[in-house]
C-alpha cells in the first residue's frame, strides 16, 4: 500500500501527532513524530508542538511504502530527519531541507537522497544502499556517520569524511579501511560484520582514535596493531573469535577500559597481568577455565577505586 500527497491532505483531521525528544552526541532535538496517511504540517504547525524536526512513522502496520515526502517542503528549516524503514518512491522533497544536521534513513528509495543540498548535516545513520545513498560522501560537513552494507570494494570514497569524529561501519566486504588515515579528528571507530578483512595494518599509528569497538571480525590477525594508537583509551572486541594474545594491551599508555564480548577468547590465556597496567580502570573479560585470572579478581578489580 502506498500513500500520495492527495491522500494525505484528505485525511488531516484523523492527524496523530506527537513528539518526543532525542538527544544525538551533544546535540537535542524535539521530533513531531507524523503518519503521511493523516498529517500534512507546515512550519507554524511545527512551531506550535515546540518541535524542530520531523520523524516519520505509519500507524498502518500494512503499509511500507510511502510516494514521497513532500511534506518536507512545508518545513524545510528542520534540523533533523528520521525517515525510518520505509520504502521511498522519492525522497526529492529532502532538497529543500538545507539546515538539516540529523538525518536517519534506514530504509529504501527509488531516488537518490539529495545530500549535496544538505549543507549543514552533522550526523547521519543510513542503511546504504548505491541507488540511493552514494552522494553521501558529498556530505563535507559530517561528524558522525554511520553506515550499514556498503558495497563498494574500496574505502576511498570515505576519504571525504575529513571532519568526521565518529565513524561506524557494520556489515560490509572491505579488506581494508585506508581511508581513516585521511580523518585527522576521528575519535571513535566502530566496525563490524565482515569475515573478510585479515589485517587492520590500515589503522596503525592514527593518532586521535581514543576508542575502538570490533564486533564479529573473526578473521583479523594483527591484533597487535591496536599497541601503535597512542591516545587509545577503550578498546571493544565482540565476537572476534581467537586472538593470541592481549599483551599489546600493555604498550597502550592511556587504556582506561577492556572489554572482550561473545566469543572472543585469548590463546595464550595471560590475563592476570593486565590487572597491574597503571591506567586501566575496567576489564570485562568472560573467564575462562584455562585463564590465568578468576572472576572474583577481575570483580575485585572493576570495583576497586582508582
Amino acid at each position: 500500500m502506498a500513500l500520495s500527497y492527495a491522500q494525505r491532505v484528505s485525511t488531516t483531521a484523523a492527524s496523530s501527532e506527537t513528539t518526543f525528544e532525542k538527544t544525538y552526541f551533544d546535540r537535542t532535538f524535539r521530533f513531531a513524530k507524523l503518519d503521511p496517511a493523516h498529517d500534512v504540517v507546515d512550519a507554524r504547525r511545527l512551531k506550535e508542538l515546540g518541535a524542530d524536526s520531523v520523524s516519520v512513522s505509519v500507524a498502518d502496520p500494512t503499509c511500507t511504502n510511502i510516494e514521497d515526502v513532500d511534506l518536507l517542503k512545508g518545513v524545510s528549516g528542520i534540523r533533523a530527519l528520521r525517515l525510518n524503514a520505509y520504502s521511498y518512491k522519492s525522497v526529492a522533497g529532502m532538497s529543500a531541507c538545507t539546515s538539516l544536521e540529523y538525518l536517519s534513513f534506514t530504509g529504501v528509495s527509488n531516488g537518490a537522497v539529495p545530500f549535496a543540498a544538505c549543507t549543514a548535516l552533522w550526523c547521519a545513520y543510513l542503511n546504504y544502499d548505491p541507488k540511493t545513498c552514494e552522494a553521501i560522501f558529498e556530505a563535507k560537513t559530517l561528524e558522525h556517520a554511520f553506515v550499514d552494507n556498503y558495497v563498494g570494494k574500496s574505502s576511498k570514497p570515505f576519504e571525504s569524511f575529513r571532519n568526521a569524529r565518529r565513524l561506524g561501519l557494520m556489515k560490509n566486504r572491505l579488506a581494508e579501511l585506508d581511508a581513516v588515515q585521511a580523518m585527522p579528528k576521528l575519535e571513535h571507530l566502530g566496525f563490524g560484520y565482515n569475515s573478510t578483512m585479515k589485517s587492520i595494518g590500515w589503522l596503525s599509528h592514527h593518532a586521535s582514535l581514543s576508542s575502538v569497538g570490533f564486533n564479529n571480525c573473526k578473521n583479523i590477525s594483527d591484533w597487535n596493531v591496536l599497541a601503535t594508537l597512542s591516545n587509545l583509551e577503550v578498546v571493544l572486541l565482540e565476537s572476534c573469535g581467537e586472538i593470541a594474545t592481549l599483551d599489546f594491551i600493555h604498550q597502550l599508555p592511556r587504556v582506561k577500559e577492556l572489554r572482550l564480548v561473545g566469543n572472543t577468547r585469548v590463546k595464550d590465556a595471560r590475563i592476570a597481568s593486565l590487572l597491574k597496567h597503571p591506567t586501566l580502570k575496567h576489564i570485562f573479560v568472560p573467564v575462562r577455565k584455562d585463564y590465568d585470572v578468576t572472576l572474583s579478581e577481575l570483580t575485585a578489580f572493576n570495583q576497586a577505586l582508582r
